[in-house]
């Protein structure tokens, strides 16, 4: 089944305001939720009550303009927490292939499209993503959906993020790279928010720089964190041209011949965001 996208994409947030990424809990979400949704309620009682015609105040009382702005302002960024909570939870459920080609007949790119999800779950040995397709309950689509074909990212949607986990440490798990991914450019990761994809090109410049000052290939990228290989290999031909910073991947080399280096990776690393 095909998924059509949803949401617009949102602005990195500057370097200042980053912080190391931490998945919540679905208590915490809903505990975070129910405290939102009570905010939203007493602000909207207070916006209508600002907002209310009334007599004009004494000369000697302040304009309570600044007072009704303020409390907008408020609501609007309580209702953007809202969408941004429920667009990153949609995330959580989805994984991304990266650099696999599209054919320009779209009856064809999608027949290739959905063998190559179908070989992906089976080479995962994941259980749980094995039953969610039997059942018809993985859906997937090419993002941006407005671009020509070539090789945009496929994002697969499964039920829940345990699958999708589930999934991709089935991947990470083997040595080398899936079968069913023939480009050396090719990958699985998770479903990165527009956060994370401004995280993931940095640390994609950083590690391509590390490697040509090392002179081997010692550091690599999983999801958007900087990790370092045990076993160093040679550095690929025409290595730190732009195609080689934006498709560095951890996937390159087995997950377990990798160690973290900073934030813990995750899950399996780089493109537009739904």
């Amino acid at each position: 089944m095909v998924e059509t996208p949803k949401g617009p994409t949102k602005s990195a947030l500057p370097p200042e305001a980053r912080a190391p990424v931490r998945y919540a809990s679905q208590e915490s979400v809903d505990a975070l939720s129910g405290k939102v949704d009570k905010m939203m309620r007493i602000l909207t009682k207070i916006v209508t009550i600002l907002e209310t015609p009334s007599p004009t105040p004494p000369p000697s009382l302040p304009a309570l303009s600044p007072v009704v702005n303020m409390a907008r302002e408020v609501y609007e960024a309580c209702t953007k927490a809202v969408m941004d909570k429920n667009e990153y939870a949609d995330k959580e459920t989805r994984a991304v292939v990266i650099g696999s080609t599209e054919s320009k007949v779209p009856a064809e790119s999608l027949k290739k499209d959905e063998e190559l999800v179908a070989s992906l779950i089976d080479y995962s040995e994941s259980e749980a993503a094995k039953k969610a397709l039997a059942d018809g309950k993985v859906t997937h689509h090419r993002h941006p959906i407005d671009r020509p074909a070539h090789k945009r990212p496929l994002k697969i949607k499964f039920e829940s993020k345990d699958i999708r986990d589930s999934f991709l440490k089935g991947i990470r798990s083997k040595k080398g790279r899936p079968p069913p991914l023939v480009s050396p450019s090719s990958f699985v990761r998770i479903d990165l928010t527009p956060t994370q994809l401004a995280l993931e090109r940095e640390a994609r410049q950083e590690a391509v720089k590390k490697n040509l000052e090392a002179g081997h290939l010692l550091y690599g990228v999983r999801d958007f964190s900087l990790i370092t290989y045990k076993h160093p290999r040679a550095l690929p031909p025409n290595y730190g041209t732009p195609r080689d910073s934006r498709y560095l991947s951890a996937a390159d080399i087995p997950s377990t011949d990798a160690s973290s280096s900073g934030a813990p990776s995750t899950t399996a690393s780089t493109a537009s965001s739904t």
